[in-house]
């Protein structure tokens, strides 16, 4: 992570490139309007020195706001994770609230959660276990905060339906003034591909993800219930390597 690439990126935008060529071009015209003045007669040898100065600098420049490792991931975690207004989890298909309650206590407890949108699937199994986490959250939450996302039974297989849907809530959340910053998908709990379909959601742009992780393990690696469970922030920076 580079603090002075992320301000750039965040004020710029995709308007980076123009920006670094506008940059160069205003550079070109006042040298170009300097030496004139000094040499009226033509264009001084030190306005192509300087304008192929100007080009190497704009593409080094580039090529090192544009640098990361190609095909090469890298996560940075273990920061708890920040307070958010939107949070998405999983029912994990049990009767009790799972690692969705305790990603829900940890957001709620921060004072900002506005709503919670709780993917599942449309069968027994799946209606049930949602059911089950409304009624508790009810206890935590104001009526109507807990948003359902349903999904075709055989969505636990595939995480295209999983990802379709909740790239529409970010549309949605987006046209009523949310920022992407203020969500955060929780991935824990749930089938691998509603793992996988939170996962590939949040690789977009600047997306905010989390997991729900033990404050300790057994000398056999096994988790510690008695120690307690954190909400760890994962931030994902990624280049893909192209042919």
């Amino acid at each position: 992570m580079n603090p002075v690439k992320d301000g750039l990126r965040k004020v710029l935008g995709s308007r980076v490139p123009a920006a670094f060529v506008a940059g160069a071009v205003g550079l070109a015209l006042v040298g170009e309007w300097v030496i004139k003045t000094v040499e009226p007669h033509g264009i001084h040898w030190l306005l192509v020195a300087g304008i192929a100065f100007m080009v190497v600098s704009v593409l080094l420049v580039r090529g090192w706001f544009d640098r990361d490792p190609e095909g090469h991931m890298t996560c940075v975690t273990g920061a708890i994770a920040r307070p958010a207004r939107v949070l998405f989890v999983t029912s994990s298909g049990r009767d009790d609230p799972g690692p969705a309650g305790i990603a829900i206590d940890h957001f709620c407890a921060a004072g900002q959660l506005e709503r919670v949108y709780v993917l599942h699937t449309d069968d027994t199994r799946g209606n049930r276990a949602f059911q089950a986490l409304r009624q508790w959250a009810e206890n935590h939450l104001a009526l109507g905060t807990i948003k359902p996302i349903t999904l075709p039974a055989d969505a636990t297989d595939d995480p295209k339906d999983t990802y379709d849907a909740i790239e529409a809530e970010y549309l949605e959340l987006e046209s009523l003034g949310f920022d992407d910053d203020e969500i955060v998908l929780d991935y824990t709990g749930g089938t691998k591909a509603f793992a996988a379909a939170m996962t590939l959601a949040g690789a977009q742009g600047r997306r905010r993800l989390s997991y729900v992780a033990p404050k300790g393990r057994d000398q056999a690696g096994r988790r510690d219930p008695t120690a307690g469970y954190k909400v760890i922030e994962v931030d994902l920076v990624f280049k893909v390597a192209t042919a």
